[in-house]
């Protein structure tokens, strides 16, 4: 005969919880004690009452010992009446803020379009048309003050709208924390919520002497980790200093009080298997006129493709730093921009760091050496990681071409630790002392190295400017036309310290053989080649032992950097130089793309 004993889930305490990027792990033991002792194997069905509705069915697990063998667990779902007139008010504020929530990103969106439509309109406004006389002097004012009076609408919108949508997000929260207290409240009263019952067979041996606990384990869902950074530079010793926190956010309806933590670095929901490669056809399709459409195409079903150029472009806009271009959330982006002021410090003082209990190419696990509580609500709770000391070599970057004449601090460092710093948009600067930016930082691996924008350095000045772009004929000595551009930078460093500087510019490159880009200063023999890609342009990652003066090129951007080292209270100028030749019958056009 089987005999049935009810658990409440309250009385199994959490001992720990592993907590990925978009779930967690949650481990409790059950207590055996009640159990009477018997001489002879019996079983028992256990219920384990009260569980949270967020717990995944399918991850439910438990663990039995030598007296006590699993026979089987499965699980219920329970409904108790329905919702309050209180928690329906709730959830009726919810979904109109929801929707109002997303009217807004939509006309943040439209107010983003209309600002790209009016840019093109100004393009094409100075665009010669055969026949008609090219714009006067008042027209293309009329134009350009067009441009600007929009330009500066769109961005306070952008402001009003951006200011809007956090506020909507933190009513939003508000309510879901009511919503969460009344259920809660609900549920000590008996009143009305859902849970979860786990249901467990098991087969006690005779003798077994002192029960010893089951283990349960199982995922729950609206908990995760994210990376957070506070990056303290010592202009003096060149010292950096990064503190790594891990914030902690879950909603999942049950505290987790006092446990040991573990964060790991894997993401579940993405999954293990990789997609199918589908089969690719070659072969010949007759452009039907009448049908406007490819012939064979009804029979396939395959939908009509757009062609892609295959020539990859020069963009000398991907050499800004992306922490300092703004950056609008997602419309389905939950996720509330921390500068930390809201955050609950767990572990304040940092004291000992995180170890690291495992990694390989699928994650790593840190382990936090001392209990934390993390309350269920909408709020997140910053846990340190660890706090670490890097050298970085740190130099200044600017690209006055693109309409910024800002010069930017930049580090580069390895890292050091056998930690995996993880990406993250949340990265806090503080230089001297003195909260300056905020940055962000790729995905780095132990020993790798990585680079990171500090913010604007006020103490170096810089200024440029078009010396030239002519237009010349064909000759009798070369039938080409010719595009003639001349640019100057000066960079003024009023520090009392030497820096090393490096400026970047984007050279045209050519897409057509008759097109030809001549340089004439720097002239192509005084040009080295640097590493290729996004570290490259940012800190000539090509060149591990130092940074040396002189004018680098990287071919996959056709993006020239001048590296030099400025004296303190000194100005350095760089001219930069070169000719376009085109025949005749082309009409040329310097695209930035």
């Amino acid at each position: 005969m089987t005999a049935k004993v009810e658990i409440n889930i309250k009385d199994c305490p959490i001992t720990s919880v592993q907590i990925y990027l978009d779930r967690a792990e949650v481990t409790r033991r059950v207590s055996l004690s009640g159990l009477d002792e018997s001489q002879e194997e019996k079983e028992y069905s256990l219920d384990l009452v009260g569980m949270v509705i967020k717990a995944e069915p399918e991850s439910i697990r438990v663990k039995g010992n030598k007296g006590a063998k699993i026979l089987e667990v499965s699980n219920s779902k329970k409904v108790i009446a329905q919702e309050t007139p209180a928690t329906k008010a709730l959830m009726e504020k919810k979904k109109e803020l929801m929707e109002e929530k997303k009217l807004n990103r939509q006309e943040f969106q439209r107010e983003s379009e209309s600002i790209t439509l009016m840019k093109k309109f100004t393009e094409s406004a100075f665009v010669r048309v055969d026949n008609q006389p090219p714009k006067s002097v008042q027209e293309a004012r009329e134009v350009m003050e067009y441009y600007l009076t929009e330009n500066e609408r769109v961005g306070r919108e952008h402001i009003r709208l951006s200011r809007e949508h956090e506020a909507l997000e933190d009513q939003i929260n508000v309510i879901n924390n009511d919503i969460d207290s009344i259920l809660g409240e609900q549920g000590e009263k008996k009143g009305q919520h859902t849970s979860r019952t786990t249901h467990i067979k098991l087969l006690r041996s005779p003798g077994a002497g002192e029960a010893e606990d089951l283990i349960l384990t199982y995922m729950v869902s609206d908990s995760r980790w994210a990376p957070s950074y506070d990056v303290r530079i010592n202009s003096e010793k060149k010292t950096m200093v990064m503190t790594y926190y891990a914030e902690v956010s879950q909603r999942s309806g049950e505290a987790w009080e006092d446990v040991e933590m573990l964060l790991s670095t894997s993401n579940p929901s993405i999954g293990s298997t990789p997609k199918t490669l589908p089969k690719i056809i070659a072969r010949n399709y007759v452009y039907n006129n009448n049908l406007n459409q490819f012939s064979g195409m009804q029979k396939s079903g395959l939908p009509k493709r757009k062609s892609k150029s295959l020539i990859p472009q020069a963009r000398l806009a991907s050499a800004v730093p992306q922490s300092l271009q703004q950056q609008e959330d997602d419309e389905d982006d939950e996720d509330d921009e921390d500068d930390g002021s809201e955050c609950d410090s767990v572990g304040a003082g940092y004291g000992e760091s995180a170890k690291v209990t495992g990694g390989d190419s699928v994650g790593t696990g840190f382990s936090i050496p001392r209990k934390v509580s993390i309350q269920s609500n909408a709020s997140s709770s910053k846990v340190v990681v660890r706090e670490f000391t890097l050298n970085p070599t740190i130099v200044h970057y600017t690209v006055p071409s693109t309409g910024d004449s800002s010069v930017y601090l930049q580090a580069k460092t390895a890292n050091t630790t056998e930690l995996v710093l993880l990406a993250s948009a949340k990265v806090n600067i503080f230089v001297d002392g003195a909260f300056i930016s905020k940055s962000n930082l790729r995905q780095t691996n132990a020993g790798s190295n990585f680079y990171m924008f500090l913010g604007v350095d006020p103490g170096v000045k810089c200024s440029f400017k078009e010396i030239k772009s002519e237009n010349k004929g064909a000759t009798w000595t070369n039938s080409n036309k010719c595009k003639e551009k001349m640019f100057h930078t000066t960079v003024y460093n009023t520090k009392s310290g030497p820096i090393k500087l490096l400026v970047a510019d984007a050279l045209p490159k050519s897409t057509d053989e008759k097109i030809i880009v001549e340089t004439l200063d720097p002239r192509p023999n005084q040009i080295k080649p640097m590493g290729s890609g996004q570290n490259g342009i940012y800190g000539l990652a090509g060149l591990e032992s130092g940074i040396p003066d002189g004018v680098f090129k990287d071919e996959a951007t056709n993006t020239l950097t001048w590296v030099s080292t400025v004296p303190p209270q000194k100005k350095t100028m760089i001219n930069f130089h070169y000719n376009v030749f085109f025949p005749p019958n082309v009409n040329l056009e310097l695209a930035k793309t």
